[in-house]
């Protein structure tokens, strides 16, 4: 694949922030103005954001970031909202489905 191009996939493409959180666990922030309303009720409308297969985060962006590991494990996340972001937490271990109980702060 060459510089510009993508992979053939079914998921839209969403511009997002990706952050460290306050326990150095990858954050995605969503932002909510730039979803259409057919984006928020299909990846957001339950308050849950699947994901259904391992997504590796670049090893240098890891670096930078000081994540020892640069993977989102497939699972069920919680979605928390601010006023202007829709924001998930993704925990280094992996937790998946466990992280729907997960106390967010």
């Amino acid at each position: 694949m060459g510089v510009g191009e993508y992979p053939d996939c079914p998921c839209p493409r969403i511009s997002t922030l990706l952050l460290p959180n306050p326990n150095g666990a990858i954050r995605l922030a969503f932002d909510k103005a730039t979803l259409s309303a057919e984006q928020l009720e299909q990846h957001f409308g339950w308050g849950v954001f699947q994901v259904l297969e391992p997504y590796r985060i670049s090893p240098r962006m890891c670096k930078q970031l000081g994540w020892k590991s640069g993977w989102i494990h497939p699972g069920v996340y919680k979605v928390w909202e601010s006023e202007s972001a829709l924001i998930i937490d993704f925990s280094q271990a992996g937790r998946g489905s466990q992280d729907l109980t997960a106390d967010i702060h």
